[in-house]
């Protein structure tokens, strides 16, 4: 389908993601270089973990990562990470634990033991692993061991680490681009946003203004509440010409 957008005018349509295209006039008629500016469609994630340290570890790793987007588990997200973890103490290697008055305190040798699975939005399992770690609790009361226990931050680090990286190379980042696949005269340009070269997906836009006009193409995605996020910035510059991809 095809939609005139009008300077300075936004048109919406849903097509499971969204694109803006925002035109304004060129007040200089210097030499103009193009900008382009491209970034990784985003995938959503849900967590879960039986474990609070290390479900807050993943969390922040999450977050900092810009492929990646935490949403609630609303079952929504396009992928799903579950994490059951159990600690074992190890008996062998405990020591006299200090004494403060009536309470007893020791770092307390354990096994930390963690299940993860890596699935998609259609429940299918990607990936699923066993990582075992000697390690310690920290700060407790002995003999005191749940899942609540505080575990060595490096021993977490690492295992918040391994199980990242094993759910990066089976959640797939799709790198999303722009081409002008037409061009009716000075004044029109048709620009269509795809996965990949020759892919189309969503409306293809036609754009008018003057020669000159400077072109800024944004994708949002829908999220599970309505909203819309911008996603992506792709180009700023004179109108291109027919079959360059952005």
């Amino acid at each position: 389908m095809m939609k005139k957008i009008l300077p300075k005018k936004f048109h919406f349509k849903q097509a499971g993601l969204f694109a803006v295209l925002l035109l304004a006039s060129c007040t200089t008629t210097n030499t103009y270089s193009p900008k382009i500016s491209s970034s990784p469609y985003s995938r959503t994630i849900e967590l879960t973990s039986n474990n609070p340290q290390l479900q807050s570890a993943l969390e922040q790793r999450i977050l900092k990562n810009r492929h990646y987007i935490l949403q609630p588990q609303n079952g929504f997200s396009e992928f799903h990470i579950t994490v059951e973890t159990s600690l074992v103490r190890i008996k062998s290697l405990e020591t006299k634990p200090l004494l403060l008055g009536r309470i007893q305190k020791t770092r307390t040798p354990v096994t930390f033991n963690a299940h993860y699975k890596i699935g998609n939005q259609t429940s299918l399992t990607l990936a699923e692993g066993h990582i075992q770690k000697t390690t310690e609790t920290l700060s407790r009361v002995y003999p005191s061991l749940s899942l609540n226990s505080n575990i060595a931050p490096e021993a977490m680090d690492d295992i918040a680490n391994q199980i990242l990286k094993e759910a990066s190379s089976h959640i797939t980042v799709t790198p999303w681009s722009t081409r002008v696949t037409g061009m009716k005269d000075e004044q029109h340009v048709t620009i269509a946003v795809g996965e990949s070269a020759g892919l189309e997906l969503g409306d293809t836009f036609i754009t008018e203004s003057q020669p000159t006009a400077k072109l800024q193409v944004v994708m949002f995605e829908q999220q599970a509440n309505g909203n819309n996020r911008a996603i992506l910035g792709l180009m700023e510059g004179f109108l291109p010409q027919a079959g360059r991809k952005l």
